[in-house]
């Protein structure tokens, strides 16, 4: 876009005016597969856009966690637990044209346990010398 101004005579002003949509990049992995306690940073970075845009980060689900230290586009969740897991969103905006969004995906490692299952079936059959019992042991392990 460009502004002209004719104000004196044989004079004119010539000004550019530029503006471009935000564009950013996350500089993580998608996934991120972290321990329970473990520290996690989220880092995004504009890649473009004029007006210089402002960066915000949000979560899917809920409202980002209070112990989160929030930097520029830098976000920290120190000492996380499975309840801070989830989609967080970096968000650019420059009010020109749409906000840029970039989404990364934190999954906390559980506690693992062994649940075993026992079930016990009592088969029977009556013989001319007594009573006889079957019994059969079946086992289901689920990891959680």
């Amino acid at each position: 876009m460009y502004l002209y101004y004719y104000g004196v005579p044989g004079l004119i002003y010539h000004c550019d005016l530029f503006t471009a949509s935000p564009s950013i990049k996350l500089l993580v992995d998608d996934p991120i597969v972290v321990n329970p306690g473990e520290a996690i940073t989220l880092v995004c970075v504009t890649t473009g856009g004029e007006p210089l845009p402002t960066l915000t980060w949000v979560r899917s689900v809920g409202t980002l966690p209070e112990k989160i230290i929030l930097k520029g586009g830098t976000l920290t969740i120190p000492a996380i637990n499975s309840d801070d897991a989830g989609t967080y969103s970096c968000i650019a905006n420059n009010n020109v044209g749409n906000p840029a969004k970039k989404s990364t995906n934190i999954i906390v490692r559980g506690k693992s346990f062994l649940q075993v299952y026992l079930f016990i079936i009592r088969l029977s059959s009556c013989t001319t010398i007594g009573l006889d019992f079957a019994i059969k042991v079946f086992y289901s392990l689920t990891i959680m």
